[in-house]
């Protein structure tokens, strides 16, 4: 069988095309407004991730668990602040997927990352 339709891509290329995937910034705004640090997560930014997860976290867990929701200016306070995590986790994941339009996926090998 002959395939003279089909180009031959050498596996370098693939390489690179994995490797440098262009950041949509309109998905890492949907993604940050899902859940505060997807949209992190998205653009390779590990560790704002978890911090921006974490606060959501811990204000799930402080609202249910310490009764916030009985004192209506504690609550209201609760709700700013959740806001603001929102907020900052929505522009801070569309300001890096603008800078990362060419972000390189970095490979993890035993703990260490490594650049190839």
């Amino acid at each position: 069988m002959e395939n003279s339709d089909m180009e031959i891509i050498d596996e370098k290329e693939i390489e690179d095309i994995i490797k440098y995937t262009p950041r949509e910034t309109v998905l890492a705004f949907v993604l940050a407004i899902l859940v505060p640090g997807l949209g992190q997560l998205y653009n390779g930014q590990i560790k704002k991730a978890l911090i921006f997860s974490l606060g959501l976290l811990t204000y799930s867990v402080g609202v249910n668990l310490l009764g916030i929701k009985a004192y209506f200016w504690t609550y209201t306070i609760s709700l700013i602040l959740l806001g603001i995590l929102f907020t900052w986790s929505i522009v801070d994941a569309i300001l890096a997927a603008r800078r990362n339009k060419q972000y390189q996926i970095k490979t993890i090998t035993n703990g260490t990352s490594t650049q190839s």
